[in-house]
């Protein structure tokens, strides 16, 4: 074998080397997003948990819509469902290091949710509609939270809606159907409405317990 087809050999190999071993890196290194993600799903998990829910009730009504693992962006977001109530809880993450380096994580679903428990009956969601209606009148912007109804008790599931003001004459089919068209803020959340200049008075807010169908009212000021 001439010199010149050993050298032609010996590239070659080193080329496939050169290859593989760029292949394998790329590889590791999706494995090791894939399991930094992972690991912020399970922490979140826990901490959601810890809050009173059983592991059994989150897995049933709590499903993962994405984990976002960037640098100044550590969150996971679940969507909760149960008997046609459907919400979405955001899990911001903060870390701090550890023994030997491990990172441990803050959540703040941790202190926005606190103290929770298994909600397994409601009222059907239809009924918190009409409940609405009879409580606050006429109304839009119709959303699903966890609130807790008075301090110290656990947190609860709501139905919450802005009441329309005199000004808006427009029709909006039924009651209950959701404002698709309010400008939504950084947050996600809806933006209090806009209903009239500055004689209009507060924005009533209503909130309906889907577990009792107890209606609840608050203010909300606009400023002009």
């Amino acid at each position: 074998m001439t010199r010149q087809v050993l050298s032609i050999i010996a590239a070659s190999c080193l080329f496939s080397s050169i290859l593989s071993a760029g292949n394998a890196s790329k590889r590791a290194t999706g494995q090791t997003a894939s399991e930094k993600n992972q690991e912020l799903v399970r922490s979140s998990r826990s901490a959601i948990i810890a809050t009173g829910f059983s592991e059994n009730y989150f897995d049933e009504h709590f499903k993962l819509v994405n984990a976002y693992n960037k640098p100044g962006d550590l969150r996971v977001v679940w969507r909760f469902a149960l008997n046609g109530y459907e919400t979405l809880v955001t899990d911001a993450l903060g870390y701090y290091n550890g023994e030997h380096g491990k990172r441990i994580y803050v959540h703040s679903a941790a202190n926005t949710l606190e103290s929770t428990k298994d909600i397994d009956r409601t009222i059907p969601k239809a009924r918190a509609e009409k409940l609405m209606l009879a409580c606050i009148g006429k109304f839009s912007n119709e959303s699903v939270i966890f609130m807790r109804p008075n301090a110290g008790e656990k947190l609860s599931l709501f139905l919450t809606a802005y009441a329309r003001g005199k000004s808006d004459h427009r029709d909006r089919g039924t009651e209950s159907r959701r404002d698709n068209s309010n400008p939504k803020n950084r947050s996600g959340l809806d933006e209090i409405p806009q209903e009239g200049g500055e004689n209009e008075g507060p924005v009533i807010i209503g909130y309906i317990n889907a577990e009792t169908g107890k209606c609840s009212k608050g203010e909300a000021t606009v400023s002009p």
